[in-house]
Parts: C-alpha cells; sequence; structure tokens
C-alpha cells in the first residue's frame, strides 16, 4: 500500500525504471512496471497511454483498445483520439484512424510560433494536420515558419525535413512517416552535387552507403520516387 506522501516519489521511480526497460526493448518488465504504476494511480490516463504503447510494440492490439475503454469520457482529449487513431491504423482501419484524427486535430490548439523552443509542437501539430488529410495547410505553416530569420540551423533542418515528408506524404499513416524505407538506389559519382539538387527540390535521403568505383549509394523512400523521376535521376539496375 502506497501512501499520498510517497505516492509520487514511487511513481517517478516507476517512470524511471519503465524508461529503462523500454530503452532496453525489454516490454515484458516494462509492462508489469507501469501495471504497478497503474494500480498507484488509476486516474491518471496517460500512463494508461504508456501501456498501450508497450501493447502496440507486442502487437496485441486488442489488449490496447480494452486498455483505451477505461479511460472516462472527461479524459478524452486530443491525445487519447490520436492514440485511438494509431490504434485502428495498426489493425488497418484506415477509415476510422482518419476520423479520429480528424478529431484529435479539432481538439489541439495552433500554435503561435515565438522561438525556437515552438518549432517541435509546430511540427506536431503540422504532423497530426497531415494525418488527418490536410497536408497542404501543414507544409504551409512549415514553410511560413522557414522564413523566421532567428531559426538555429538546427531547427530550419528539421524543419526542411519534416516539411518534405508531409509535402510527399501518400497517405500510409505514422508508419510512412516514423519508417521510412530504402526503396530507391541512386548510385553516383558526385553525392555532393546530388545532394545539393535533392535539397532544392524537397527530397529527403533515407540513407547512403559508399560504392564500388568511388560511386556512393544514395537510398530514398518510395514516395519520393515521381520527385526523382522529374529531375530524370534514375534508379539504379
Amino acid at each position: 500500500m502506497v501512501s499520498c506522501k510517497t505516492k509520487p516519489k514511487k511513481l517517478a521511480e516507476l517512470n524511471i525504471q519503465a524508461n529503462e526497460y523500454l530503452m532496453n526493448e525489454d516490454l515484458e518488465n516494462a509492462n508489469k512496471v507501469l501495471f504497478q504504476a497503474i494500480e498507484i494511480d488509476k486516474s491518471n490516463p496517460y500512463i494508461k497511454y504508456r501501456l498501450i504503447g508497450v501493447y502496440a510494440h507486442q502487437d496485441s492490439i486488442d489488449k490496447a483498445f480494452e486498455v483505451l475503454k477505461e479511460i472516462s469520457t472527461e479524459q478524452k482529449n486530443a491525445d487519447f483520439y490520436h492514440l485511438k487513431a494509431s490504434m485502428h491504423e495498426l489493425k488497418g482501419q484506415k477509415k476510422e484512424a482518419f476520423t479520429l484524427y480528424n478529431k484529435a486535430l479539432d481538439l489541439t490548439d495552433t500554435i503561435d510560433v515565438k522561438n525556437n523552443n515552438d518549432i517541435s509542437a509546430l511540427i506536431s501539430y503540422a504532423r497530426l494536420e497531415t494525418l488527418a488529410g490536410k497536408k497542404e495547410q501543414a507544409v504551409a505553416k512549415l514553410n511560413k515558419a522557414l522564413k523566421l530569420d532567428w531559426l538555429s540551423y538546427n531547427h530550419r533542418d528539421l524543419l526542411e525535413f519534416f516539411r518534405n515528408e508531409f509535402e510527399y506524404y501518400q497517405g500510409n499513416g505514422n508508419s510512412e512517416l516514423d519508417d521510412p524505407k530504402n526503396d530507391i538506389t541512386i548510385k553516383t559519382t558526385n553525392p555532393d552535387s546530388l545532394k545539393i539538387v535533392l535539397k532544392e527540390n524537397h527530397i529527403n535521403i533515407s540513407g547512403s552507403s559508399s560504392g564500388r568505383k568511388d560511386t556512393t549509394e544514395i537510398y530514398f523512400s518510395e514516395k519520393y520516387r515521381n520527385g526523382l523521376e522529374k529531375l530524370n535521376i534514375k534508379n539504379a539496375p
């Protein structure tokens, strides 16, 4: 039994333990620790959201939905609908996911960018817009932010990367945005010049490696195929 006085400390300890287990991909023990935390604080939906994340990694989507049912009506905010949408997505239920992403968007405040600290929140909002079928709005927001003269180099780089991802988004949900694939391979002897052209045309690189005879192999996700073809950049045989 945990007293009211020791409750915050115990929850903090369990949170640290859960983080360590998740970093080590020890999902079974992460699951156990999160269950302990829920027993201490049953009213905190965010502990349950973390448990749902564990179930998602374990492909136990039905269990994730059971936990979602435990969230009270008054706690069903944008985070709830966003998470529920992603669970429907994992079940291949794109229509239900799309509806829920839009509900989450309706409940999310727009971001007023005042400094570099607001950039991550802006990207998250634009990502939600993209998932909700409003990628043009998302891209416009990020392009507007890219015109700010006080942006740090790292934040500008981050904005450009996600602007490109959203601009070429093909409607395949979080997996498309979170897990870029090396679907296309381009071989070049002048990678620096090619990268300049790609940057100018909003095309992200998934990775690269050194090939034979001074060639470099550069990899791209499938969604950039049309952009590459417009530039007459050919896929390696």
